[in-house]
């Protein structure tokens, strides 16, 4: 991976839930906006993904100093489409990439 592969300015979203009355409701606020490579599934990969009901997946690589404290509760946003995180890997635990796998988030949550 060169810094070069780094096109795409993604958005990171957390959720900070606000109480609402006596409800919680969601919050999604900008946590960082880095600059990522976007992979998204082809091939056999469509296939699989069907299985599981991630009709849009992809694979996006982030520098690991970009945000390391990443998790599977926040969101990525690509231009208008929010995903979900569905995995997070520290490439060969070396703290230089993170591997973020990724599918289109169900509208409403």
């Amino acid at each position: 991976m060169q810094a070069g592969d780094l096109r795409t300015q993604i958005t990171l979203l957390k959720n900070h839930p606000t109480k609402v009355g006596g409800n919680t409701k969601d919050d999604w606020q900008i946590e960082k906006t880095p600059w990522a490579k976007i992979v998204y599934i082809h091939g056999k990969e469509v296939w699989a993904a069907q299985q599981v009901n991630a009709t849009k997946a992809a694979t996006v690589t982030i520098r690991y100093s970009s945000y390391p404290t990443l998790d599977e509760t926040m969101r990525v946003q690509i231009g208008t489409q929010v995903y979900s995180i569905v995995s997070i890997n520290d490439i060969l635990n070396r703290h230089e990439w993170l591997e973020i796998k990724i599918k289109a988030a169900v509208p409403g949550h």
